[in-house]
């Protein structure tokens, strides 16, 4: 985790939970069952200890699909890194169809 302005929302992934998350989620149906059901607990269990108390803002209508994370890992990583850019919406990157959608309106 980096450090971040309390003003700036939630601190951005590092890049090496970054790699873990994308990794996870492409290829660990358990990680993606629970990061789905659990948020905060699947970003717990990469490390990930910034404020996740509103598992609301966790859920994911439809998990994407382990291809299309991989086909949009170069930009998911840099949106999960990016201090700029992180929030607790970022879960909402994952959303099956949508990846695209959501990179382009950060």
């Amino acid at each position: 985790m980096t450090d971040n302005d309390p003003n700036q929302g939630p601190p951005s992934l590092d890049p090496a939970q970054a790699e873990v998350l994308l990794d996870r989620l492409a290829n660990d149906e358990a990680f993606r069952q629970l990061f789905c059901s659990d948020g905060p607990a699947a970003l717990a269990a990469i490390g990930y200890h910034g404020p996740t108390e509103s598992k609301a803002c966790f859920k994911v209508e439809k998990l994407a699909s382990p291809q299309e994370l991989i086909a949009a890992r170069d930009a998911l990583r840099q949106a999960l890194t990016d201090k700029a850019q992180m929030s607790m919406s970022v879960v909402f990157f994952f959303e099956a169809g949508k990846i695209s959608q959501r990179l382009k309106k950060r």
